[in-house]
């Protein structure tokens, strides 16, 4: 709906639990670090608590793409089950042929398996989502699961993930046994009110909005004061702004959006409003305030009975009645947009042009609000006017056809891996163990680029940003009827080709660049590396030591003239915008990755792998 009025491809506060979202604050750190430990370890149960929204099931998303292939992973979403169907559910994920009805059946086919996966070095881990909805007995036989083990070590290690109340279940005494055997456990809180506004940040950085979305300070703060630093509670406030902002044509968030937005998805003020009776559940008021309620309405109940006289017009019952109708219809429901449903894009572009229009504003994300690719040298770097528009040119219908089954024939997951690997083994960064190789090459591009120090930021745009860039990067590809996401890295360019990775079925690795762009979806992926630091987008009316480094940075290359002040005040916003112009970058005035890799470039204030010649 408000997708392509932000120039975004996606919705960045989408409630899903995606782990490519995955935001580690304080205590996420923690928790993350707590389970990868506890599986290493395979010592006890693991158990992660935290309030209703706080990203525990993301959480477990986000553990499944950092473990690594030797360990196997059985995932129970749904443990309401009784424990035949609980063990059933559990053989089934493990994929296991099961034969058996008994728990005695399920439980030996259990143990085979668990053994023979040990001979061959494979780890086995059980994870239980929603562990506070587990039945007694369940837990029970989910105790004695734990008993399968060898001489040295056990088979099958338990993660359990729950609500507060799930402390409280392990607590009692008919749970002791299984309570003593928790050897790791952790309670996610909230975030705070910085990390939400970083997380806030962080989402929109993902889907490349950083630079076209803006929440205000204020916005920020009511944000936090409305939310308490609820992961989930974030996404729906911010995704039903996005949604004002789309209807009162601003892409500027301020406080009054954000009070307009709570209203509406029935916050404080509401009566009966859903946030109120989270927030009610979330500390622990809500049986307490049934319960109260529950006993004031059948004592004015039985007082309405004694007091309504026989023969009266309007009996007392009767008029309370009538008077809770006429109410009923107040307080809003807990609404938020339906989710946006994607329509397949056309197959490909009919025509390539070479770099002779600038970017729409569908396109906008192609400037910083992306990693940017590293600049090479000065003179590629240097402001050149965009050349003109080129004849179009008839490609070779055999390389195109051998460039579509090359991508066709790999999964998504195939290309993304080889793309990436190209990109870190560029950056000199793949880690020379295997396994540790391909735990950070499980990852996602996002992920990947934060365990090992990097940024990484996607954009939108041409094959003359990417030249002037001159940084080694990932494209989105397309191909097919109902075109199917592939990833290609660019490792090296010129004026008319780019050297791939991986490389095609016939082994070439040099492609012309107007056919590799037929195929682009226009969606990039850049790492890169901020020497500088603090605040990653910087616009007019900020303030700090990195404005002043910015107004510095600007004067010596001869694009600002004034004053460093550390304000970003307009002549600051004209020179930025001015730098932009003669980088093939939008001029929005705003530092952002893009701009900030080409002026570190041409500063030479930052060690980054270029794009060598393709041939």
């Amino acid at each position: 709906m408000y997708c392509a009025f932000y120039g975004i491809q996606e919705k960045p506060f989408s409630i899903t639990p995606d782990p490519k979202f995955l935001f580690l604050g304080a205590t996420h750190k923690e928790a993350f670090a707590h389970l990868v430990y506890g599986i290493r370890e395979r010592g006890g149960f693991i158990t992660i608590t935290g309030e209703i929204g706080t990203g525990k099931t993301t959480l477990c998303r986000a553990l499944l793409s950092h473990l690594d292939p030797n360990t196997l992973v059985a995932f129970i979403l749904n443990p309401t089950l009784s424990a035949i169907e609980l063990l059933k559910s559990i053989n089934e994920d493990f994929g296991i042929p099961s034969g058996g009805n008994t728990r005695k059946d399920l439980i030996d086919e259990l143990n085979r398996f668990l053994l023979e996966k040990r001979k061959g070095g494979k780890n086995t881990v059980l994870i239980i989502d929603e562990a506070q909805n587990l039945d007694r007995e369940v837990l029970e036989h989910i105790r004695l699961l734990s008993n399968l083990e060898t001489d040295t070590e056990k088979l099958l290690q338990i993660v359990l993930i729950g609500q507060p109340e799930f402390r409280k279940i392990l607590a009692q005494p008919s749970l002791q046994q299984l309570n003593q055997r928790v050897t790791v456990r952790y309670h996610l809180q909230p975030l705070s009110r910085e990390e939400t506004s970083a997380y806030i940040r962080h989402r929109l950085s993902v889907v490349g909005a950083e630079d076209r979305i803006r929440f205000t300070d204020q916005a920020l703060k009511k944000i936090y004061r409305h939310t308490e630093g609820v992961p989930r509670l974030i996404n729906v406030l911010c995704d039903r702004c996005l949604l004002a902002g789309y209807s009162l044509g601003k892409k500027e968030i301020d406080g009054a959006i954000v009070d307009r937005s709570r209203r509406e998805v029935a916050c404080d003020e509401e009566p009966g409003g859903v946030w109120s009776w989270i927030r009610l559940l979330r500390r622990g008021l809500l049986p307490g305030f049934l319960l109260a309620a529950t006993v004031i309405l059948a004592a004015y109940g039985m007082y309405a009975i004694t007091v309504d006289r026989p023969g009266a017009t309007t009996p007392r019952a009767e008029r309370r009645s009538l008077e809770l109708n006429r109410k009923s219809g107040r307080g809003g429901p807990f609404s938020h947009p339906l989710r946006e449903r994607k329509t397949p894009s056309a197959a490909v572009k009919e025509t390539v042009r070479l770099g002779a229009d600038k970017p729409s504003d569908s396109q906008a994300e192609t400037t910083d609000a992306a990693p940017a690719l590293d600049a090479g040298s000065a003179q590629t770097a240097e402001a050149a006017p965009l050349p003109p528009e080129k004849p179009q040119k008839i490609v070779d219908a055999s390389m195109e056809e051998i460039l579509v089954l090359s991508l066709a024939e790999r999964t998504i997951l195939q290309t993304r891996k080889q793309a990436l690997t190209a990109v870190l083994t560029r950056w000199d960064l793949l880690p020379g163990d295997p396994k540790a190789r391909e735990r950070v090459l499980s990852l996602d591009i996002y992920q990947a680029a934060n365990v090992l120090g990097l940024q990484c930021a996607r954009f939108q745009g041409n094959m003359d940003r990417i030249r002037s860039l001159n940084v080694p990067v990932v494209l989105e590809m397309r191909v097919g009827q109902n075109p199917e996401k592939r990833f290609v890295a660019i490792l090296g360019m010129d004026e008319t080709k780019a050297k791939i990775d991986p490389p095609l079925r016939d082994g070439s690795e040099v492609v012309p660049a107007e056919l590799l762009e037929k195929f682009w979806s226009g969606t990039a992926y850049v790492l890169w590396r901020d020497p500088v630091g603090g605040e990653v987008f910087l616009r007019e009316g900020m303030r700090g030591t990195t404005v002043l480094w910015l107004q510095n940075s600007l004067r010596e290359l001869g694009f600002y003239d004034g004053k460093a002040t550390g304000t970003f005040d307009p002549a600051t916003g004209r020179a930025v915008r001015a730098f932009q112009a003669g980088h093939h970058l939008e001029e929005d005035g705003i530092l952002g990755p893009q701009t900030r890799i080409l002026l570190y470039h041409r500063l030479k204030a930052s060690e980054m792998p270029h794009l060598s010649g393709s041939s």
